[in-house]
């Protein structure tokens, strides 16, 4: 229980103020949240050659962490590289990413087996239940000693062995129902057991004996959302639909109770300043496309919005968080008129306003900022046209910023104090 003077944005603001001071890991770095790459658009055809290609590509774009998704192992359970996508294994992969400076990691289903693996062979008493769970596999049971133990080793192994410092974890539904009687835990305990005895003790482990490596909660896209989760977790998704209107749609949910880095933004529509902008405000901004398929204008509007993003990270992962437009859909989940968030730094010497247009409404919007200081004088910016102003907080909050879009566009206004005044 937390007190608060206002709205529902300074609900949100101190509590995620406690929470950074309080609950969450430290974050990995001082530019942390990153902008990223996932390999899950090359789906599970992926090898050795191809990867180096695309972080070379990674590089030139400016991309900061490479991470393989789902296909680089011998099957889901056996965490170790296919030896005919990897023969020598993921090291080249790893290597090749710290000469460029970018972090190495991986995707780990934990808590799914597939039934080709060795342990469902060595330990079938360990799974809960059939093959029908993940791509297939089945269900591990973090509550049983042994098969936790189990995981712990085989986690551990992957990170020393293949040079790993950021781990994904994804998969369906971690705390699992387990009603039998040959595990370790109470038949009728599982949801304790495999919680707080079961996935915290694996984070847990893997966060006290390699503190260099960085752990995603995907979970299936915003399936863990507690504050349990982000005291475990360095991040996490909030929604698992990439399309451009649900990304904004869960940000602008999530952003209430967590801070902005507890909101992932998977980016995978076809790239343009509208689809890419969509990504920008929140957490690591991680870029799903087959990025060695790009052409010229892909590849400068990718580069434009990774500025953008580098440019305002840090200032919206400190912020304030302000909702100004709630993201809005039809019956068929189409985005429908506008939206808007911002970002008010704490000593209100700066805030940036994220502004969109999805389809339908009127042309024109004027966008009222909020939380600035009353009596500074501030220099406010389009992005995109050479409009700017000086006003008062007061009456820059006051009168707002008449903006025109067209359908499926957007606009970044950017507000900063007059330096002496």
């Amino acid at each position: 229980m937390g007190r608060y003077h206002g709205d529902w944005d300074e609900a949100g603001f101190v509590t995620q103020r406690y929470a950074e001071q309080y609950i969450h890991p430290p974050r990995p770095d001082d530019r942390y949240p990153w902008v990223q790459y996932n390999s899950w658009k090359y789906g599970q055809e992926i090898n050795e050659a191809q990867q180096l290609q695309v972080i070379d590509a990674c590089h030139d774009l400016g991309i900061e962490v490479f991470v393989i998704d789902l296909g680089w192992a011998r099957c889901i359970g056996d965490w170790r590289p296919d030896p005919v996508k990897f023969p020598r294994g993921l090291a080249p992969l790893a290597a090749r990413a710290k000469q460029y400076g970018m972090r190495f990691g991986v995707h780990v289903a934990l808590a799914q087996c597939a039934p080709e693996a060795p342990i469902a062979t060595e330990h079938p008493e360990w799974l809960i239940h059939s093959y029908d769970d993940y791509f297939g596999a089945g269900i591990l049971c973090f509550g049983n000693d042994p098969c936790r133990t189990w995981i712990i080793a085989q986690l551990s192994r992957l990170i020393e062995e293949e040079k790993i410092d950021y781990i994904i974890q994804d998969g369906e539904d971690m705390v699992k129902y387990c009603p039998r009687h040959d595990h370790t835990h109470a038949p009728n305990d599982s949801n304790y057991a495999n919680s707080q005895l079961g996935i915290d003790k694996v984070i847990t482990h893997i966060r006290t004996h390699y503190p260099h490596v960085v752990i995603e909660n995907c979970e299936d896209g915003g399936m863990m959302m507690t504050y349990k989760m982000a005291q475990m977790y360095h991040t996490s998704i909030t929604v698992d639909n990439i399309a451009t209107y649900a990304t904004r749609q869960g940000v602008y949910g999530a952003s209430y109770p967590f801070s902005p880095r507890y909101s992932v933004r998977y980016m995978e529509d076809q790239l343009n300043p509208y689809t890419l902008r969509s990504s920008i405000f929140g957490g690591p901004l991680i870029f799903m496309q087959r990025v060695t398929d790009w052409n010229a204008q892909e590849k400068a509007d990718a580069r434009a919005a990774i500025l953008e993003y580098k440019r305002f990270r840090t200032l919206i992962r400190d912020a304030k968080v302000v909702h100004l437009l709630p993201p809005r859909a039809n019956v068929d989940n189409v985005g429908v008129g506008w939206d808007a968030i911002q970002a008010v730094s704490l000593d209100q010497h700066e805030s940036v306003i994220m502004v969109y247009r999805a389809k339908g409404d009127a042309d024109e919007r004027c966008i009222r900022p909020r939380a600035l200081a009353p009596d500074v004088l501030y220099h406010v910016a389009l992005q995109d046209h050479a409009s700017t102003v000086q006003l008062r907080g007061a009456q820059l909050m006051a009168q707002g910023v008449t903006l025109t879009l067209a359908e499926f566009s957007s606009e970044i206004i950017v507000v900063t104090r007059v330096k002496g005044a």
